[in-house]
């Protein structure tokens, strides 16, 4: 899963899930997503320094655009933290709808694990995908996530 999220108003701008390992291509589709639905693309671009931002082409579709390209600092946890809050958050709701996945885990009676989802979880790609996309544009961007801006009505 790749996502693009705004840092202001954390919210995710685009969304793109693919069974191949990160690459320059998730990074680029991810962009387009955006592009599809917002008709932009951001002006500036926070990256962590993976080897999939590095890439030509994903610098050269940038300096195209006249986007820049912003690295954040290694070994700095705190600058990745509102892309992996939205990470999480979207993966919670997600994972518990699969069908035959259970979250109890406890050996039963007979010594094996009760509700193994191992093998048992099935789940349609594009279902998947359908409903990631419907949480994340839907659902993620309509309730205020931990830490967002403060309310300006809210006295001090």
């Amino acid at each position: 899963m790749t996502l693009l999220t705004d840092a202001c108003s954390r919210r995710i701008l685009a969304v793109y899930l693919t069974f191949d390992p990160p690459s320059y291509r998730s990074c680029m589709m991810v962009l387009r997503e955006c592009v599809r639905r917002h008709s932009r693309l951001p002006q500036i671009v926070v990256v962590d320094g993976g080897r999939e931002f590095q890439s030509t082409y994903f610098e050269t579709l940038l300096a195209r655009y006249e986007s820049i390209k912003k690295t954040r600092p290694a070994a700095k946890p705190r600058f990745g933290s509102v892309c992996d809050t939205a990470v999480r958050n979207c993966q919670h709701p997600v994972r518990p709808q699969s069908e035959g996945q259970h979250t109890d885990h406890s050996p039963g009676p007979s010594g094996d694990r009760v509700g193994d989802p191992k093998g048992q979880a099935v789940w349609p790609f594009e279902e998947l995908h359908q409903r990631l996309a419907e949480y994340a544009y839907e659902v993620y961007d309509t309730h205020q996530p931990p830490g967002a801006w403060p309310d300006s009505t809210r006295s001090v």
